[in-house]
């Protein structure tokens, strides 16, 4: 409904990212919602880099999002909790 629209307007509007390689280490993501999660490898995803290596670690996370597939030039996985 109502929301879906505003998450379409919101997408379109941000900006692309242009990552080649992302290391997000000592975060507390652990209180972060699939919702969360699903969102930030939607906009990864997007990424004009390509995105080739993302290294997670010391994050506090439970699980990995099944979104991380969207990742499609993504070479390299590093994932230390």
């Amino acid at each position: 409904g109502n929301n879906n629209n505003n998450r379409r307007r919101r997408t379109r509007s941000r900006r692309t990212l242009s990552l080649r390689h992302l290391w997000v280490r000592g975060c507390n993501l652990s209180t972060m919602s699939r919702n969360q999660w699903a969102d930030v490898f939607d906009a990864l995803s997007e990424s004009s880099g390509p995105l080739e290596r993302l290294t997670l670690s010391r994050n506090r996370m439970k699980y990995l999002h099944g979104n991380v597939g969207k990742l499609k030039s993504l070479t390299y996985l590093f994932v230390e909790d």
